[in-house]
């Protein structure tokens, strides 16, 4: 989990404040961006990384115990702390949306399945509270493609499986 969180802080979730004295650099290093030669990357590049580490962690979220393992290796309450933690912080420009759309993309359908109620109540909470929020402080594309999920589930009252889930077949 260290490296998790060292390479996408925004898995604690936590938004790193700027230190006195701290260059530009240093302050975005520790945000999670990379630099080459002198250059920030940009930020659809640093987006598609966030969201690669988010889903490899919601993956071992889901991830089934193997035969004679008693529990998951990292069980979906994590997952439930992650979200509800994300949803007290105020939100960032496009990171925040993105981390989020990428979260329930991929563990939503799961965490229906063992939360029932109390999911799409904390979905209703998304939809009518944070989701504003989103919409003043991120841009476009984040926040649309995370409106498109939420109708989505809002109209089929459940979260798709990811794409490649296998169910788990107990031998």
């Amino acid at each position: 989990m260290a490296y998790f969180y060292r390479f996408c802080p925004y898995l604690v979730p936590y938004y790193i404040p700027r230190q006195v004295g701290e260059s530009d650099e240093e302050f975005y290093k520790r945000q999670g961006y990379q630099y080459n030669e002198g250059q920030i990357e940009k930020q659809d590049k640093f987006l598609k990384r966030m969201t690669g580490i988010m889903r490899l962690y919601s993956a071992i979220l889901i991830t089934k115990p193997k035969k004679g393992q008693v529990k998951r290796p990292h069980s979906l309450r994590n997952g439930w702390r992650w979200l509800s933690s994300l949803l007290n912080l105020e939100p960032r420009v496009d990171i925040t949306a993105t981390m989020l759309h990428c979260f329930l993309e991929t563990v939503g359908f799961e965490m229906e399945t063992k939360y029932g109620r109390g999911f799409v109540k904390l979905n209703r909470i998304i939809m009518q509270k944070f989701l504003p929020s989103c919409r003043q402080k991120c841009t476009g594309g984040a926040v649309t493609r995370l409106e498109l999920l939420l109708s989505e589930y809002e109209k089929n009252k459940k979260f798709k499986e990811p794409a490649g889930f296998f169910p788990y077949i107990s031998w």
